[in-house]
C-alpha cells in the first residue's frame, strides 16, 4: 500500500510523530480522558485483584487463580491491540494531516475499541501462544538471571520487527488473518526488511527516547515518594503512559514500516 501521507511523516519521522500526536491529542481530549481512566482502572484491578483475591482463589484453586489473571491481562491486551489497529488503519487510510486530525476528532470510544475487536482477539490469542512456552521454559529449566537477560534481549528483538508485523495485522480482515499475520514475526522477509539504515535508526532513537522520558520520570517519582509531589507524578506518568499507547507507539509504527521500504539497505 503507497500512502503519500506516510511518505511525508517519513521525511522527519521523530518530530513528525510527536507533532502528529499531540494534534491527535488536542483534536479529541475527552476520548483521551475516557481512554485513560478506563486503562487505568484496568491497571489497578489487574494487579489488586490478585493481591486482594488471589488467596481465596489459591485455596479454590491455583488454577483458577491463575485463570483470573491470564483473563485481566488478556482483556488489557484486546483493547491495547484494538486502539493500535484503529489508528494504524486511520493512518493509512488518510492522505492528509488535517484528515487524520478531523478523523480522530470525531472517533468515539465505542468505535476506538470495538471497530477491530475481533482482529485484536485474533493478534492477542496468537501473542499469547507464542509466550506461553517461554513462561513454562523459565519455570521448567529455573535459569534465574541468565534465562531473564536473554527474555530481555528477546523482548528487544521483538520491538524492533513490531512495527513491520503491526502493519501486516492491519491489513487482517478478520480473525484468521490476524492470526496468522501475526506469526509473520518468525518470517525470514519480515526481518529481511527490517535490515533498513532508515527503519533502524527511527526504531532505535524512539526507543531510547521513550526509555529516556520514562526513566527520568521514574527517577523524579523515587525523589518524591512518601510526598503529595509522588501522586503528582504517578499521575504524569499515567497520562504520559497513555499518550504513548494511544498516538505515539501506533503513529511512530506506520512510519518505520514506510521507511522499511526505503530503498537505502543497512546490508548494502
Amino acid at each position: 500500500m503507497n500512502n503519500p501521507f506516510l511518505k511525508e511523516l517519513a521525511q522527519n519521522p521523530i518530530a513528525n510523530t510527536f507533532k502528529l500526536a499531540f494534534k491527535m491529542f488536542l483534536s479529541n481530549k475527552f476520548l483521551f480522558t475516557i481512554v485513560t481512566i478506563m486503562f487505568t482502572s484496568f491497571t489497578i484491578i489487574q494487579y489488586v485483584a490478585p493481591l486482594t483475591f488471589g488467596r481465596q482463589l489459591a485455596e479454590i484453586s491455583m488454577v483458577l487463580m491463575i485463570a483470573v489473571i491470564l483473563f485481566m491481562n488478556s482483556i488489557t491486551q484486546i483493547f491495547t491491540q484494538a486502539n493500535y489497529l484503529y489508528i494504524c488503519k486511520m493512518l493509512l487510510d488518510s492522505s492528509s494531516e488535517e484528515e487524520c486530525v478531523n478523523t480522530m476528532a470525531s472517533t468515539m470510544v465505542s468505535t476506538l475499541f470495538t471497530h477491530y475487536f475481533v482482529r485484536a482477539i485474533g493478534s492477542s490469542f496468537a501473542i499469547v501462544l507464542m509466550v506461553l512456552p517461554f513462561i513454562a521454559m523459565r519455570e521448567e529449566l529455573n535459569m534465574g538471571a541468565y534465562w531473564d537477560m536473554f527474555l530481555m534481549l528477546l523482548l528487544l528483538l521483538v520491538l524492533y520487527v513490531y512495527p513491520i508485523v503491526a502493519y501486516k495485522i492491519t491489513l487482517s480482515k478478520n480473525f484468521k488473518e490476524a492470526f496468522i499475520a501475526t506469526f509473520s514475526f518468525f518470517s525470514p522477509a519480515v526481518w529481511k526488511q527490517s535490515f533498513n539504515l532508515s527503519y533502524a535508526k527511527f526504531v532505535v532513537l524512539m526507543m531510547v527516547i521513550l526509555s529516556g522520558v520514562y526513566y527520568g520520570l521514574d527517577l523524579l517519582s523515587e525523589d518524591a515518594y512518601y510526598t503529595d509531589v509522588s501522586i503528582v507524578m504517578m499521575l504524569i506518568m499515567a497520562i504520559f503512559t497513555m499518550f504513548v499507547l494511544l498516538y505515539i507507539l501506533p503513529i511512530s509504527m506506520m512510519i518505520a514500516e514506510q521507511l522499511s521500504k526505503d530503498k537505502e539497505r543497512a546490508n548494502d
